[in-house]
């Protein structure tokens, strides 16, 4: 995890390992980590922090490029859903430079400022990364809301003017979010 403090559990007995102190304590007592098994942590963390910028690199890329193309096919075909989906794409790539951020943030370890470390980073973001969900909610919900008011006030027909085209950016878009689904498992 990207707290400063990591848990295992086991069957008969828990260890706690303590970032920057270099113990293991378990119920019996505390006892330093060999230079080994320092070095074999570290690694383990620089392997774990490289996969989750790696895969969160990967989601930003394919995310601008699917709120440019649902955009771009929810205009064109007049799909407003597409057009939502397009800002919920865009909505994203902005959680996934809070995400690169933070990870690079959680990783810093403590120092004067920070005896702690900086592994309540994680929190934060999460909270920011939620806000941002929010609002893109609220704002897709209100666009939805103003068009349904349009088209039975009369203003406008909601007509879909090219059905094949937003059916092919949803079909897109569910197929690129499976399969980064299934690199971040």
């Amino acid at each position: 995890t990207l707290s400063h403090t990591t848990l295992f559990r086991s069957a008969d007995r828990q260890k706690k390992f303590i970032k920057g102190h270099n113990v293991l304590k378990t119920k019996s007592g505390s006892k330093p980590l060999s230079k080994a098994k320092e070095l074999e942590k570290k690694k383990a963390e620089e392997e774990e922090t490289a996969a989750a910028l790696r895969v969160t690199w990967i989601g930003f890329g394919a995310n601008i490029v699917l709120s440019v193309g649902k955009g771009v096919a929810g205009t064109i075909s007049g799909s407003a859903a597409m057009v939502a989906d397009a800002v919920h794409s865009l909505s994203d790539t902005v959680s996934d430079v809070v995400t690169l951020v933070t990870v690079r943030l959680a990783r810093r370890p403590a120092d004067d400022k920070l005896p702690y470390g900086y592994g309540r980073a994680e929190p934060i973001s999460s909270l920011v990364i939620s806000g941002l969900v929010t609002a893109a909610g609220a704002g897709i919900g209100y666009h939805s809301f103003e068009t349904l008011t349009e088209i039975i006030s009369g203003q406008s027909q909601g007509i879909l003017t090219n059905a094949p085209l937003a059916f092919a950016a949803a079909g897109l878009g569910v197929a690129v979010k499976e399969v980064l689904y299934h690199m971040t498992v």
